[in-house]
């Protein structure tokens, strides 16, 4: 552990864990925890190698994911949360408020739950994983998987989210219809259901409308309310 200016920097095997908050982990492997003050904001966290990091009850500018999988409760980050090219970790928010920019790109899974993206697009993707969001507020979204499936329930989405399953992955979807509610559906190779129909649209087009396009080749796409 070396600390240079306001920059911190810890090294170790790649088989380390960093921690960063208030935690209580018990593992194998070997963890460093570091404890900052109250309302103290850090300007960035970056990830290198498979490094394993929880962040917990922290305010940050920027974080960027490496290899490793990646865990944030509770934190709010005032810039951007990005991947590094090729990561391959599983990412987890669960009550995160991201102001500017989310640019997930992982081979892992991805868990969103309880979080809040105030920037108008949003780019989550998972080359082998399975994507699972719930209860979060978009401005627009662009959900994608290459090899697995797309869970989906209690969005709420100002404009548009987009979801596509590639390659014999399923969309499972929960959206609670409205005046608003636009859906659009398509199976390539698969069976579509909206809300117990064999249909691929629900709803009329116009402005102010919340639109969701689900789109999956040799999946199903199912919608539920």
């Amino acid at each position: 552990m070396t600390v240079s200016g306001d920059e911190l920097t810890i090294s170790g095997h790649s088989a380390s864990g960093l921690l960063l908050g208030e935690l209580d982990y018990s593992g194998s492997q070997p963890v460093v925890e570091v404890t900052v003050p109250k309302r103290t904001q850090l300007q960035n966290v970056s990830v290198d190698g498979l490094t394993d990091t929880r962040l917990e009850d922290l305010a940050l500018k920027d974080v960027t994911m490496g290899d490793g999988d990646l865990r944030l409760t509770r934190v709010t980050v005032s810039d951007h949360l990005r991947s590094k090219a090729n990561s391959y970790g599983d990412l987890t928010l669960q009550d995160t408020t991201i102001d500017k920019g989310f640019e997930a790109d992982t081979a892992g899974d991805i868990t969103v739950t309880d979080s809040q993206f105030k920037q108008k697009s949003t780019t989550v993707h998972s080359s082998d994983g399975d994507i699972y969001l719930r209860g979060n507020r978009w401005q627009s979204a662009d959900i994608t998987a290459d090899d697995g499936d797309i869970n989906l329930a209690n969005e709420t989405v100002a404009t548009q989210m987009t979801a596509r399953a590639n390659d014999g992955g399923d969309i499972n979807a929960g959206i609670t219809p409205t005046k608003r509610t636009v859906i659009r559906a398509n199976a390539s190779d698969g069976d579509v259901m909206i809300y117990g129909k064999n249909q691929q649209q629900y709803g009329q087009t116009g402005q102010n409308k919340t639109v969701y396009q689900l789109s999956s080749t040799d999946g199903d796409v199912t919608v539920r309310k």
